[in-house]
């Protein structure tokens, strides 16, 4: 017997009852979800695996996993008699033997698979934030035990898009890929040191994916990364080899989630962030205004003097927040090498009593650098009042009932 469900948006209620459903044999529920995302212009299905044992009421770790090449969503299919739901082959990711549901029965997660036709290329980004939306809506993941995994084609996209994720994810799982040559640049790494990567090839895997791995671990460790960022903690970034192929080492994979999923949990309130805040258009047709203007606590609102024919901006900072004091250094623009101008114009921080104490005054220093000089420029000095407004909008449109902040502050950062 065939069963495909296709639905835009379903109650807690009805994927409980879909959870207990035992078709094709297999011991949770498949649901798959037509969608067209808001940014990501196509439409793809959307797959959840819901182990037996999760209970939806209660908030549970939810797993993305991204798919490889020549692999996607629509691929799915099964018989009345089959005992493993294939993904394109028997020994896809959600089979008995190599993917990963032993695992989500094992340790209890649910998986979410998105698909994908172009690639987990420059959409990757804006499309998981708009599953992540559906999946918050429609499931109850606990908002800091979200993580992303993917295998290949999915773990290439995840080493792409993960400066852009950070703040969403509570680590990222890429197997049988590799870190690019072009991600050992100081404009792309600063993200890695505000979260945890671990990645993991087959001795036997492809050798790009070895050597490129090798070279960014060498980068990222390297003493003139961490004085560049003057970050108090090395980059949490772990390379591991193991004996086998291109597929994925499920005991390995198994052994290793067990302990990332007990002591890993997304954390927004962090002393340093070392980012990058775009405005961009976007290069791709399929892709409507994927601005990124938030990272972690730090909000872009107005940027100035971008050219109108540039399809876009990202400039990187570094923040320093300590005894309640925000330090800002703007760098470089990325798309322009040369230029120095202040196109981030307006910024939000929005603030925790984790990291400030809001009935002291908060201080923000602009440090600008010139030359050798760093110049350092007040912003603000006051009383923050507390106001939860921003942070509650922001649950509001993007479901993450994990963006808690007790006030936010607006500031308008000087041309000079």
């Amino acid at each position: 017997m065939k069963l495909f469900l296709f639905l835009l948006c379903f109650s807690t209620a009805a994927m409980a009852q879909l959870q207990n459903n035992k078709v094709f044999k297999v011991q949770g529920a498949k649901v798959i979800t037509k969608l067209t995302t808001s940014n990501y212009v196509a439409t793809h299905d959307l797959l959840y695996y819901i182990p037996k044992s999760v209970d939806l009421k209660k908030p549970t770790t939810i797993v993305f996993y991204l798919h490889g090449g020549n692999s996607n969503m629509t691929q799915e299919r099964a018989t009345d008699t089959a005992d493993t739901i294939f993904w394109g082959t028997a020994d896809g990711p959600l089979s008995r033997k190599d993917g990963i549901r032993p695992i989500a029965d094992k340790l209890g997660f649910i998986v979410v698979m998105p698909t994908t036709t172009k690639g987990w290329n420059d959409q990757t980004p804006y499309y998981l934030r708009d599953v992540l939306k559906i999946v918050r809506a429609e499931l109850n993941p606990h908002p800091e035990k979200i993580f992303l995994a993917g295998h290949s084609m999915g773990a290439m996209g995840i080493t792409r898009a993960l400066n852009r994720l950070a703040d969403e994810f509570a680590m990222f799982l890429p197997i049988s890929g590799g870190f690019q040559p072009h991600m050992k640049s100081l404009d792309q790494v600063g993200p890695f040191f505000n979260t945890k990567v671990w990645v993991t090839v087959g001795q036997v895997d492809f050798e790009n994916f070895k050597l490129w791995n090798e070279a960014f671990e060498v980068f990222i460790k390297d003493k003139h990364v961490s004085d560049y960022f003057k970050a108090s903690a090395l980059a949490d970034w772990t390379y591991e080899l193991h004996p086998e192929s291109h597929n994925p080492n499920i005991p390995l994979m198994s052994e290793r989630f067990t302990k990332f999923f007990s002591e890993t949990s997304r954390n927004l309130y962090q002393p340093e962030l070392f980012g990058a805040l775009y405005s961009s258009k976007g290069s791709a047709t399929y892709i409507k205004d994927p601005d990124q203007r938030r990272y972690f606590w730090m909000e872009a609102l107005a940027f100035r003097d971008l050219d109108v024919n540039e399809t876009g901006v990202g400039i990187n900072f570094r923040l320093y927040s300590k005894n309640n004091k925000i330090e800002l250094m703007i760098d470089r623009p990325i798309t322009m090498k040369y230029d120095y101008r202040p196109h981030l114009k307006d910024v939000r921080f929005h603030l925790s009593e984790k990291l400030f104490n809001l009935d002291q005054p908060i201080e923000v220093v602009l440090l600008t650098q010139r030359g050798s000089l760093v110049e350092r420029s007040e912003l603000f000095k006051g009383v923050v009042k507390r106001n939860t407004s921003a942070s509650e909008e922001y649950q509001k449109s993007s479901g993450d009932r994990g963006y808690k902040f007790e006030a936010f502050l607006d500031v308008t950062l000087s041309r000079n």
